[in-house]
């Protein structure tokens, strides 16, 4: 059921080409989520029309997947969504093919609607502090994963000392510098620059990998 990451490309040519929608700011494409016992894969989701294009789902029975739906479009309404023009497959507990059937249309009852789809779809760039301790939280109720998500809280945190921790780093070093010896001192300060930076995107990636 994978999407692949070249078809971001092409929903964006679409959007641009077809559609004339040259922000695609409320286009959010190519991301997944996880609804207590459904995997879900978003091909992109339309903040405005609330419309989702090429949905899969996997459907969990315990701890091995008995069924996958595939959608070519999904319409979120309160507390359902409704599925159009897909597939169902479904599985035994061995992972053998049992079925496979087409449908028109198919409503699923799930009450997650456009708020969930919206903190699953935006970037990290794009949420507040306030935005990713929602996420977090959300991905908490639906037992997923949030360990990044923890980090980029902590790194929204402590990007903002960094000016600080510089300024402090070159009032202390503008005052002791000697006539003459500017050059030295900027040299002094951008070497302590990098080193902090290294330091932190070292941290965060071994956060990140636990």
């Amino acid at each position: 059921i994978s999407y692949p990451w070249y078809l971001q490309s092409y929903d964006h040519y679409y959007e641009v080409l077809v559609h004339k929608n040259y922000s695609r700011n409320r286009i959010r494409s190519n991301y997944h989520a996880r609804i207590n016992n459904r995997f879900l894969h978003i091909g992109s989701y339309d903040e405005n029309y609330n419309i989702i294009k090429s949905l899969n789902i996997v459907e969990f029975d315990g701890v091995y997947p008995a069924k996958i739906i595939k959608s070519r479009i999904a319409i979120v309404v309160p507390n359902k969504w409704i599925l159009i023009d897909g597939s169902i497959t479904r599985f035994n507990p061995d992972h053998t093919f049992i079925e496979q059937k087409t449908f028109n249309t198919l409503n699923l009852n799930i009450s997650e609607g456009k708020q969930f789809l919206k903190t699953h779809a935006h970037t990290f760039e794009e949420k507040s502090i306030y935005q990713l301790q929602l996420d977090i939280d959300e991905r908490k109720r639906h037992g997923e994963n949030y360990r990044k998500h923890l980090v980029e809280l902590y790194w929204h945190y402590s990007v903002p000392f960094v000016s600080l921790f510089i300024v402090m780093i070159a009032g202390i070093m503008g005052s002791q510098v000697k006539k003459g010896a500017m050059s030295l001192s900027i040299l002094i300060s951008t070497m302590i620059t990098l080193v902090y930076y290294f330091v932190m995107y070292v941290g965060k990636s071994l956060a990140v990998n636990g």
